[in-house]
This record gives C-alpha cells, structure tokens and sequence, in this order.
C-alpha cells in the first residue's frame, strides 16, 4: 500500500525539457538522496553523452592566450604520455574553441574537432577517438566480456566486471581519476570512466558502482567527429 506520507520529490523546472525516463530517474535519485547536492544529481545524467548534439551546446567562445597556456598545463600534467605531441594536437598558434553545455560540461576543440572534455572544473578527459590514437596516455581497467554490453549502453562499471577472472586493475589508481576503460577480447577502449573509489577499494569491497561511464562508444560525443 502506498504511504500518503511520502511525497513525490519535486522536479526542478529547468530540467523539463529532458526526456520522460530521465525525469522519472531524476525523481528517484532526488527522492533516495534528499540530502544530496541537486546539482550532483543532475550532472550524472547529463554526464554521460547518450543523446549527446549540438543542441546541447549554450555558447562557443576562442579562449584567450593565458587561458590556453592553463589547459594546455592541465591536460599536460595529467597526461605526460601526450608529452611529445601535445604541440601538434594544441599547437600555440591555432585558435583553441571551448564549448560550454548545458550543466556544466566543456568541450575543448581545435579545427572544430573534440579532443577533450571535462566537468565543472574537474580533470579534462581525452574523447575516445583521440584516445584510440594514442591508447597508452590513460591508466587502464577491464571489465569482463559479460560487462560489455552492458557499458556500451552507457551504464556505470559495477565492480565485480572489474575484479572477475576477464577483468583487470591497476592498483596504482586512486579515486576520482580518469581511466580507459578497455574489454575482455578487445583491442581499443571502449569508455572513458572517472572512478568512483581507488583500485584497491574497487578488489576489497567488490561490489556497487567502481567507475562512473563518462563516455563510450556510439553515443552522442563519438558520432559527433566535428562540431562547426
């Protein structure tokens, strides 16, 4: 029997315009999680890039010098391995465009083309199709091949597809760090996830969500190779 003493939790206007299931996700999260940042709430859904177009794009602005010297910094830092091309990839010379979206989300191109987002200011993550060009600049996990179908829908990667038999971790990674996300069997990643716990959480309690998917294969951001 339905408790009369539990209310539906209020939908947050600006959000209207996203589908009926996301609503209907909304509510349950904000529901289970009522003393949690709303707007938390909301970027793991928006995170990730399903439905992903260029309608969800607010604004495209060429960013000043100083402002192109502090990613350019940042993406170097967090991956070294992009060391030796980086130059080609951001050269100093051409014109560096940053795409805000809605909730928060940051495109970072150059010739119109994605190479790395981020959220709010958090790390800038490399899309998957320059990843798949340079595949060794991520720390990487595994899932397991009955795992795959299940991140290829753009679900999060539970723990136990990280720690069985055709899974893998790199103890060395620690919690909120980007990571590839490759598969049993397959050559090239197939995500790129932002974990939630270390490694080593991941193999001790072994089981919930270990790794947020951020972007994967076939959603919005792969289909889109420019943006004009």
């Amino acid at each position: 029997m339905k408790d009369p003493t539990r209310r539906s939790p209020i939908l947050p206007a600006q959000l209207k315009r996203y589908t009926q299931r996301q609503r209907q996700r909304l509510r349950f999260l904000i529901f289970k999680h009522p003393n949690s940042d709303p707007s938390k709430i909301f970027t793991l859904l928006i995170i990730m890039f399903k439905k992903f177009s260029s309608e969800d794009v607010s604004s495209q602005n060429q960013v000043k010098a100083s402002v192109q010297r502090k990613i350019r910094q940042s993406i170097a830092e967090e991956y070294p391995g992009l060391e030796p091309v980086l130059d080609d990839l951001l050269p100093k010379k051409a014109p560096l465009i940053v795409v805000k979206c809605q909730n928060h989300l940051n495109l970072v191109l150059v010739n119109s083309v994605p190479l790395f987002f981020n959220i709010r200011d958090g790390p800038y993550m490399p899309t998957l199709r320059l990843l798949h060009q340079y595949p060794n600049i991520m720390k990487k996990f595994q899932v397991d091949r009955g795992a795959i179908k299940f991140v290829l829908a753009g679900a999060n990667i539970m723990c136990p597809g990280l720690t069985s038999p055709g899974g893998a971790l790199d103890e060395e990674v620690e919690a909120e760090t980007p990571v590839a996300i490759m598969a049993e069997g397959k050559q090239h990643a197939l995500a790129i996830g932002f974990t939630k716990m270390s490694a080593k959480v991941i193999k001790a309690i072994n089981k919930g969500i270990g790794v947020d998917n951020m972007h994967y294969l076939n959603d919005g951001l792969w289909k889109m190779e420019r943006l004009d």
